[in-house]
């Protein structure tokens, strides 16, 4: 009995891959096979194309630096470089807590930094503290009060607001700041800007 039911599976094994060999030499079969199998190629070079995408295809170089004021350090403040020449964007950063900067990504170019050239920097910062800005409860707006606004009674639009700046006025402008650097292609590219108050 147990030989009758080897020999029908047996049979049964034989007619179905007859069957399959059969579908499987189809031509309709092939095509099949091979569209399915180029289009699968196909995805695979879109996928790896977009994930070797240049994202710094100008060759923007990292740039960091320290900023300090009579020997200590900035937070917050805003460091911008200026590039001397037409073809070279212009880029910035912000310092840390600790008055370290890193110059972000080149806006609509990609790579972070700045391309190489010799820029000339200039650093501003509200000379307001956090609570006069935005109060002691930390309101999303600067508080009106400390920013003393005094609205025009005839047309009930109060002027611009100048604030203070923490830097001497040299350090605000490209032109008067005196920083001046040049960021060079395998160089460390690390600048410490050392600021200096008017006596």
């Amino acid at each position: 009995m147990d030989s009758e039911r080897e020999t029908a599976v047996s049979r049964s094994l034989i007619h179905f891959s007859k069957e399959m060999a059969t579908v499987f030499s189809t031509t309709a079969f092939k095509e099949v096979f091979m569209r399915t199998f180029i289009v699968c190629l196909l995805i695979t070079h879109a996928l790896v194309a977009t994930g070797c995408k240049d994202n710094n295809p100008l060759g923007a170089i990292m740039v960091t630096g320290t900023v300090t004021l009579d020997g200590e350090p900035v937070p917050f403040a805003n460091v911008a470089f200026h590039p001397q020449s037409d073809d070279i964007p212009f880029t910035s950063g912000m310092t840390d807590a600790k008055g370290n900067f890193r110059l972000t990504p080149i806006r609509g170019v990609g790579g972070e930094g700045a391309l190489p050239g010799t820029y000339r920097v200039s650093l501003t910062k509200s000379g307001l503290s956090e609570q006069e800005l935005y109060g002691i409860g930390g309101k999303q707006f600067p508080d009106t009060d400390a920013l003393k606004v005094a609205v025009d009674p005839a047309t009930g639009i109060a002027p611009p607001v100048k604030r203070p700046d923490f830097f001497p006025v040299k350090y605000t402008s490209p032109d008067t700041s005196e920083l001046e650097v040049s960021v060079v292609k395998g160089d460390r590219n690390h600048f410490e800007f050392k600021c200096i108050r008017d006596k």
